[in-house]
């Protein structure tokens, strides 16, 4: 099988197996790497005068650049009596851009004011009156747990608002304040300089 593979097409199964290859676009590429026959055979019969070439390994068309090597190796500790058959892959892995939904916090400082936690805890109540009035009782736990998450977050935002995260600004005003001292300090050297050269 193959320009470099033991043998030609001999029975049922290796057709079978060329067919369903060629079939759904898959390659062999047990025998495409340029090896000595002694790296080729990946099984050896019982008495040692017959080896073939019987295990292969199929790789998508699309991915075939990705196979770098393919090699048989002996080793003789894999319990079985084939040989075991080893092939580099080379896979670039692409970053996804999708940009997942941001959940926006909710505004939890509210809660240390009394007003708001009186209004946040009454809410919440009635909603958990109104889920036990229309609740099945063969929901499961994560049906019931999505409930009350959802009964939370829809009267956290209604209650107590959305946190707006503000950032810090990159240059602080002591940092500006530093920055215009020494400007006016480098103009005074710089008009001294001036002023000593015109006289």
């Amino acid at each position: 099988m193959g320009v470099e593979g033991l043998g030609e097409v001999s029975n049922e199964n290796r057709a079978y197996f060329t067919g369903f290859s060629s079939a759904n676009t898959f390659v062999i590429e047990g025998a495409v790497f340029q090896h000595k026959k002694i790296y080729k055979y990946t099984w050896p019969s019982s008495c040692g005068n017959y080896k073939n070439q019987i295990d292969h390994i199929v790789i998508n068309k699309e991915r075939r650049r990705t196979l770098r090597y393919i090699r048989r190796y002996r080793v003789e500790d894999i319990g079985s009596d084939h040989k075991l058959l080893i092939a580099l892959l080379k896979l670039k892995l692409k970053a996804s851009n999708k940009k997942k939904d941001k959940i926006p916090t909710i505004n939890t400082t509210k809660l240390l004011e009394e007003e708001d936690r009186e209004k946040f805890v009454i809410e919440c109540i009635n909603r958990f009156v109104d889920l036990d009035k229309c609740r099945d009782k063969e929901q499961t736990i994560i049906e019931q747990w999505c409930d009350i998450k959802d009964i939370y977050q829809s009267v956290g935002s209604e209650v107590l608002g959305h946190a707006v995260t503000r950032r810090k600004p990159w240059i602080s005003d002591d940092t500006w304040g530093t920055l215009k001292r020494r400007k006016t300090e480098i103009d005074c050297r710089k008009f001294l300089k001036v002023m000593k050269i015109t006289r």
